[in-house]
């Protein structure tokens, strides 16, 4: 497990320092190296070791990968099963689609937002007698609101350029953005199409700012 792999890291920074005065000797004598060079050498093993011992639950742990399917598979899936029924190019399947499509993509921004909040301030908070609700609502859900804002905002980007589920389980009396786009792209409606094409990059513009620079800049 990766507790186990973190402790042979730490039992090996243990005993690199329980044993230096020997290991110095023996670097000392085959290297022909100062003692403080020698103490340097040993000093970084054991950092090297303690550090990745200490990363290694964050850094091993597993992590929720965006989705590799191409949105028309999704799309034809959903179509398959849906087709007969009441659910059929519904607005409720639509949003189904999406939701199975991109779950996986909200759930790691979710999960990097999670992580991203320090966890010496809830135990602070906990030493000073505060209830987990309290915490939550005073400490832990202010920091996650940013990473949580720009997760959503990347989803919704997501969600708005998705063209092959947008043309199978759409309502025939819905045209989204994505539709609107590709609608006007067959038409050679350039007007149209430059238009569309704008407030996409307008909000990705916006999102951009407000979720993910406008945050780093105060963070600094």
């Amino acid at each position: 497990s990766i507790k186990d792999r973190a402790a042979v890291l730490l039992r090996y920074h243990d005993l690199v320092l329980d044993h230096q005065d020997e290991l110095l000797d023996l670097i000392q004598a085959e290297n022909g190296k100062a003692r403080v060079w020698a103490f340097e050498e040993i000093l970084d093993q054991a950092v090297t070791a303690r550090y990745y011992a200490r990363l290694a639950p964050r850094a091993l742990k597993p992590h929720s990968r965006m989705t590799a399917l191409p949105g028309l598979v999704t799309a034809l899936a959903m179509v398959t099963w849906s087709i007969g029924t009441p659910l059929y190019q519904s607005l409720t399947l639509l949003v189904m689609a999406h939701t199975v499509h991109f779950g996986a993509q909200a759930l790691r921004g979710s999960q990097i937002a999670v992580d991203a909040v320090p966890v010496r301030y809830d135990e602070a908070a906990r030493l000073l007698g505060a209830r987990r609700v309290r915490r939550f609502l005073r400490i832990d859900l202010p920091l996650l609101l940013p990473g949580l804002a720009a997760a959503a905002g990347l989803v919704l980007l997501s969600v708005i350029k998705e063209l092959p589920m947008t043309l199978l389980l759409r309502p025939l009396d819905l045209e989204p953005l994505a539709f609107w786009i590709w609608d006007a792209a067959q038409n050679a409606s350039f007007a149209r199409l430059g238009f569309a094409g704008l407030v996409l990059v307008t909000m990705s513009g916006f999102l951009t700012g407000v979720l993910v620079l406008r945050p780093a800049a105060r963070a600094r």
